[in-house]
């Protein structure tokens, strides 16, 4: 046997050798499993794009159109969430399900307005009325949004605080209007003889363009009523009954 030139480095053995190249090998081996799981790990985590343009695997038409778009004569089933055929879901119509597709002006046995909803016969869906925004709507009228529905009564004027179309106020009040028709109806030679009964005023209204407030006598025993208006200067007419 030779003798070791390098007495101060230990020799090993040759039998030892394989074992230092096992302890690399299983070494890698651990780092390799380590790798693979995060990239698995991370790969299941990440959650799909919508929107980036790609159809991915969790992805669908329905909860994602932008990414997952039905080919030329099909269309997005709701319940399966997958594309079908155009005709399969016309058969369905009547079923009580507004599908895909289906809409309240062309399927309104399944595609149903909410209340105070209106179905937009341009738009073809379910539109709640906004009052303000220049349109006389369904459901809206001059009594509950004067801002979009003209007034229709002359005389009357929009109350934008309460969005109604109110007669304005005329300066005259109810007392006084009934104790000018009082006098007039005693020194109008024509209701001499008539014994009056009650005297009502029943509210504002417009005669000869003018406001007026309508006073309204019952002639006693006879049943029947005298309507006069009185202007906001104290003027007092005779108003027709028909």
């Amino acid at each position: 046997m030779e003798e070791n030139p390098y007495p101060n480095i230990p020799e090993f053995e040759s039998s030892e050798k394989p074992k230092i190249n096992k302890i690399i090998y299983v070494f890698i081996g651990i780092i390799l499993i380590i790798v693979v799981v995060y990239a698995l790990f991370f790969i299941s985590a990440r959650k799909p794009a919508c929107g980036n343009g790609v159809c991915e695997v969790e992805e669908n038409c329905f909860d994602c159109p932008k990414d997952c778009k039905c080919g030329e004569g099909k269309i997005c089933s709701e319940e399966k969430k997958i594309c079908v055929k155009i005709e399969e879901k016309k058969k369905r119509y009547g079923n009580g399900v507004c599908d895909p597709g289906e809409n309240c002006w062309d399927h309104p046995k399944d595609c149903i307005c909410g209340e105070e909803e209106y179905c937009s016969k341009e738009e073809k869906k379910c539109i709640k009325p906004v009052c303000g925004n220049g349109k006389c709507e369904d459901y809206e009228d001059s009594y509950n949004c004067c801002l979009d529905c003209n007034c229709t009564i002359p005389g009357e004027v929009c109350n934008k605080e309460t969005k109604k179309c109110e007669m304005p106020e005329i300066n005259l009040s109810d007392n006084k209007a009934k104790e000018l028709v009082i006098d007039y109806f005693r020194n109008n030679p024509d209701y001499q003889g008539l014994k009056m009964g009650s005297i009502n005023v029943t509210g504002t209204s417009v005669y000869d363009k003018k406001l007026i407030k309508v006073v309204v006598i019952q002639i006693a025993e006879e049943g029947w009523y005298i309507y006069f208006g009185v202007t906001e200067n104290g003027k007092v007419v005779e108003l027709p009954t028909t």
